[in-house]
């Protein structure tokens, strides 16, 4: 257990935004790292060409989709990936609920020796990602009225998704975030893709770990990079404090020992 030494400062608080607008972030231009733990040892980490080794990133392919980070932050300090939490304490955190620390000390674990893997956001996010499948008649029909095309004309089009950083805070831990892959965005709307096992997911999965996380992974932390996160994009201002409170209290959620 490590609940004595676990840093208070990644913990969410009740005046915390339930989601941060990784839009928002992205829009600011400036070099947010996100980083995430090794699989292995620091020697089985990268080869001896500097690449990232793909088992120490993923067990299988179809982890990528989901695949669990944290943003750098002011609040997010490299040295704790050395916390490892589990089961409850990894619950997902909804806004306004306090958190006690002291609920969780039994799903907290200090590592040894953890080895850090970290990537530049604008690097892995945002980018598009080919996707080719053979289209059932119900997508057929999705695609003919969203793009109002001809049939011949699909023939043509080029799907693409498009990778993305959601915002994802849990139980001990607000600045945990997740790389997901969304659909086609001309023609879903924000759609996330889930894996099943399907020939053109793997094709993605493939792509998304050759082309953006094995070669944009970094083993040492970029020399210019953002500490800071605007409060604004994180902390509710106090009319939207109170509204959530009055929300609750209407949902009858809130407990008023938390807010005495």
């Amino acid at each position: 257990m490590g609940g004595k030494n676990y840093p208070k400062a990644i913990i969410p608080k009740q005046y915390y935004k339930g989601t941060i607008v990784f839009e928002e972030i992205e829009s600011t231009k400036n070099n947010y790292v996100v980083i995430r733990r090794s699989l292995k040892d620091s020697a089985n980490t990268f080869d001896s060409l500097g690449y990232l080794r793909q088992d120490s990133l993923v067990d299988h392919e179809k982890d990528i989709f989901g695949l669990s980070m944290n943003l750098l932050s002011d609040k997010y300090r490299a040295e704790y990936v050395k916390f490892r939490t589990k089961d409850a304490a990894n619950s997902r955190w909804n806004e306004g609920e306090r958190v006690k620390i002291n609920d969780y000390l039994n799903f907290i674990e200090i590592l040894s020796n953890p080895y850090p893997i970290f990537s530049k956001l604008n690097e892995i996010a945002n980018k598009n990602i080919p996707i080719t499948k053979n289209l059932n008649k119900q997508e057929r029909n999705k695609i003919l009225g969203k793009l109002k095309i001809s049939n011949e004309e699909i023939k043509n089009y080029k799907f693409k998704g498009s990778t993305t950083i959601t915002h994802s805070p849990i139980r001990l831990n607000y600045w945990h975030v997740e790389f997901n892959i969304f659909k086609d965005k001309n023609i879903y709307d924000n759609e996330l893709i889930r894996y099943s096992k399907s020939k053109w997911q793997k094709d993605i999965a493939k792509y998304a770990l050759r082309d953006l996380l094995i070669v944009h992974a970094l083993p040492h932390l970029p020399q210019s990079y953002t500490r800071k996160i605007p409060p604004r994009l994180y902390k509710m201002n106090l009319i939207e404090f109170i509204f959530s409170v009055l929300t609750k209290i209407i949902k009858r959620e809130i407990d008023f020992s938390s807010i005495a």
